[in-house]
């Protein structure tokens, strides 16, 4: 490894070597080379199976958790219910309330009349 070069490491806990090996591959294929749109297609569909993967594993876990410790299935899914980037799911439901309602129709009192206008 040169200097001044860093290694990433992906912060999603499904990207595994496979992922990894398969990634640098890619990366050392030329633009020009015809098999580069295969080789995306294949990494892109490795991607989605192994995160589909590790999400029916997670899901497995949480039943399993369910079962087995009620109590701290709720604790879990209370933290990440509460609120995702910092957003409650209230305040979520009340900015979506506001958006979805017909905007206000201007009031006579308040709109000018052409001979107003005019004058």
């Amino acid at each position: 490894m040169a200097l001044g070069k860093t290694i990433k490491h992906s912060h999603k806990p499904w990207f595994d070597t496979e992922c990894r090996q398969t990634k640098n591959q890619f990366a050392k294929l030329s633009h020009a080379h015809l098999d580069r749109q295969v080789r995306l297609k294949q990494m892109k569909q490795l991607y989605k199976r192994k995160k589909r993967a590790y999400d029916v594993l997670k899901a497995k876990q949480l039943c399993g958790l369910a079962k087995a410790d009620p109590v701290a299935f709720w604790k879990r899914y209370r933290k990440h219910a509460e609120g995702v980037n910092g957003i409650t799911s209230e305040a979520l439901r009340d900015g979506f309330q506001q958006l979805l309602q017909p905007p206000a129709a201007p009031t006579i009192a308040g709109a000018m009349t052409s001979a107003a206008i005019q004058a």
